[in-house]
């Protein structure tokens, strides 16, 4: 008997947060896995995405001379960003009245770079 209300209780627990769990892709995060993809940051050109991937890859390709690729690379340059800095900058990145713009961290004063490419510019 003990075992079965345990194994209910297991149960309903699981439906419970099963419930809550709702899966979402963040922009700000593909825009900055894209952009150190296009950058050329090795940590974010495995291969694993298949299709989507290569997808990505030649979409982007026509952009890698963007002038948001370029102070990308020399923030990588000047402060060694990569890995675990990158997402901390993604999740950073914020959307007001459909204009993205980037609040970095203050070792990032000028983020015109990333506004261009979060905005679409040329």
């Amino acid at each position: 008997m003990k075992q079965l209300i345990i194994s209910i209780l297991l149960a309903v627990i699981t439906m419970t947060s099963m419930a809550q769990i709702k899966p979402e892709v963040s922009e700000t995060v593909e825009l900055m896995s894209i952009l150190s993809r296009t950058a050329g940051f090795q940590e974010y050109r495995m291969d694993m995405g298949g299709l989507y991937t290569k997808d990505t890859e030649e979409w982007f390709a026509p952009h890698e001379k963007h002038p948001t690729v370029g102070y990308y690379q020399t923030l990588r340059a000047k402060h060694g960003i990569s890995h675990g800095a990158v997402m901390t900058m993604a999740i950073n990145i914020v959307a007001t009245n459909g204009t993205r713009y980037a609040e970095t961290h203050s070792l990032f004063h000028d983020t015109a770079g990333l506004q261009l490419m979060a905005d679409g510019s040329e």
